[in-house]
């Protein structure tokens, strides 16, 4: 693999919430560098041919060694350090990367209502350019088409966004209940 100067490969830094925006922008880069499919696990970790000479597969083990480090680098410098602080268990690239998937994609019900609170909340700053207010919310609602989200819960989370503060615990429990309520069910325990 060639050397590279590259320290911070795209703008984004992964925080909890902008994990789908990050990984959008973090995948393009890979696969601009031909270095995707060790994330995929197609291209693994090389083992000795048997009739491989040591320093054939010395120098293929160096060359894996070189692209997995690289990106795990990749991964460090576009993250926060409490999250790539939890990179140490891991020795591949695509371990990191399954354990980012795990922890923080999600489609739930939660992240669908944090995505349009925010989107809600975000107003244009006083000599914010409407570009630059429109590229602070595009990437919202792009996650929002992500979503695979029913109308029920669609209005589910419409009525939760509109209680007054004194719901919040209800609303943080239905929130994260699993299997999501139907909105009855929920408007149920919200009057109760």
């Amino acid at each position: 693999m060639e050397k590279t100067d590259i320290f911070k490969p795209i703008i984004t830094t992964l925080t909890e919430p902008n994990y789908n925006l990050w990984v959008q922008g973090m995948k393009s880069f890979l696969i601009g560098r031909k270095l995707w499919r060790i994330i995929t696990g197609d291209v693994v970790k090389p083992t000795q041919d048997k009739d491989e000479s040591t320093a054939k597969f010395a120098n293929r083990l160096e060359d894996w060694d070189s692209k997995n480090h690289q990106i795990i680098t990749w991964l460090r410098n576009t993250s926060l350090p409490s999250i790539h602080i939890q990179f140490h268990n891991y020795d591949s690239v695509k371990e990191i990367w399954d354990f980012l998937k795990n922890r923080y994609q999600t489609t739930d019900l939660a992240h669908y209502y944090q995505l349009w609170t925010t989107l809600h909340n975000t107003k244009q700053e006083p000599g914010q350019s409407v570009n630059d207010f429109l590229a602070q919310v595009q990437p919202i609602w792009h996650q929002i088409s992500l979503s695979k989200i029913s109308e029920d819960h669609l209005h589910l989370t419409q009525v939760l966004m509109a209680l007054r503060p004194e719901y919040e615990a209800v609303r943080a429990s239905l929130l994260h209940r699993n299997p999501l309520p139907s909105l009855d069910t929920a408007i149920q325990e919200i009057i109760f």
